[in-house]
């Protein structure tokens, strides 16, 4: 019977299980034993998205070499982490054993800039597709993630998760930062004549991206001054960002002056105590919005703040509005603000808004919200979820 089912239906089966879980992962593995006609989907499942490390690399490599199933053509996303010590498979020795991986569009990677540099051309070999690029829990130079960037030139989204950043020059703070790198990937000196006429060759597909840093407020400001400082500046679709206010005065925001209309999707993250510690005149840039997520881990002045983000918004085609309230603070606060976001929401700027939503752990805040917002529940465009 099972081998009838069509193989959309297996794969919807084999789906339903979290590769994040361990005992369902293994189910996912078991799958693969009912018959021959559920083994691809369960290998696909198991094997489209793998992370390896120091410690799993070795059990990995011999998976692929001894393996029936040609796991190299069903990985599409991959993460690799590094230390370079001791008694360890390199990573060099890693990707000559992998061979080309073209089918692999998202690469996770967690490495020092030398390990990195030093495998930057075998990466760009072994990678040619790369679409979605990321960093993870790691310090890194500036320079070392553009560098990386250039080598990826299919390359549309970035992703910067937990990393520490350090710049060419500290004592200069982030004013008149210039960072580049030669052809042929040595390094060069910062000063003018020395970066004259030379510039990152950037993906030129690249829009995304999205800033989860372990700095301080200043010194995450100092990215986006070292992107306005880029020959040319990329042109961003989509932003995200923990902990970075949009000050018109402050790097972001003399990014988002520049080109802050061609974004279409913006998502801002708050730190655990304070969402914005400056202004957000930045935000008046933002003209082009049709999507914005903001996600509060601290549970005061939430209708408030989203009122101000939204009074400082001068976009009129901004269709999705997401609030995420992972805060777990427990208390409802002011039904005043939420009237008067419910108010500002009904005016015409806002006209094409068809989603407004509200997801919290805070229950009471779920249910009372529709009371205080009688013009978005009767537009339809109210929806309220417990996180």
């Amino acid at each position: 019977m099972a081998q009838k089912l069509p193989r959309e239906i297996i794969d919807l089966v084999v789906g339903e299980f979290q590769l994040d879980n361990r005992a369902e992962k293994r189910t996912i593995a078991q799958c693969g034993l009912v018959c021959k006609s559920w083994f691809p989907s369960s290998r696909y499942r198991l094997f489209s998205d793998v992370n390896v490390d120091d410690h799993t690399i070795t059990s990995f490599l011999d998976a692929v070499d001894n393996s029936l199933f040609a796991i190299p053509i069903v990985i599409r996303s991959l993460g690799l982490s590094f230390s370079g010590g001791e008694n360890t498979v390199g990573l060099d020795e890693s990707l000559r054993r992998l061979g080309p991986l073209p089918l692999v569009v998202a690469l996770r990677l967690t490495m020092k800039d030398e390990i990195l540099l030093r495998s930057l051309p075998l990466l760009r070999n072994t990678f040619s597709n790369i679409s979605a690029l990321g960093f993870r829990t790691v310090p890194l130079h500036i320079n070392s993630i553009f560098r990386t960037v250039s080598a990826f030139q299919s390359l549309k989204s970035l992703q910067l998760d937990w990393v520490s950043l350090s710049y060419a020059d500290e004592k200069d703070g982030y004013h008149g930062l210039v960072l580049f790198s030669d052809d042929d990937g040595e390094d060069v000196d910062s000063d003018e004549e020395a970066n004259e006429g030379k510039s990152y060759q950037l993906p030129p597909q690249w829009n995304s991206l999205a800033l989860d840093l372990l700095d301080n407020y200043w010194d995450s400001q100092k990215i986006f001054a070292t992107i306005l400082s880029l020959n040319p500046i990329p042109i961003l679709s989509s932003l995200a960002v923990r902990e970075i206010d949009p000050a018109a005065d402050a790097p972001m925001g003399k990014y988002l002056a520049r080109l802050g209309n061609a974004l279409t999707y913006l998502r801002l993250e708050s730190g655990p105590l304070k969402f914005f510690h400056h202004d957000i005149g930045g935000l008046k840039h933002c003209t082009g919005l049709r999507r914005l997520d903001l996600e509060f881990h601290c549970s005061s002045r939430i209708a408030n703040t989203v009122l101000d983000v939204l009074q400082c918004l001068r976009c009129r085609n901004l269709v999705e509005v997401n609030i995420f309230d992972s805060s777990g603070g427990g208390h409802f606060t002011a039904i005043r603000g939420w009237e008067q976001l419910d108010a500002k929401l009904a005016e015409e700027q806002f006209a094409q808004v068809q989603t407004f939503r509200v997801e919290s752990k805070s229950l009471m805040l779920v249910s009372e919200t529709p009371r205080c917002m009688p013009l978005s529940q009767a537009r339809g465009i109210l929806q309220l979820s417990e996180a």
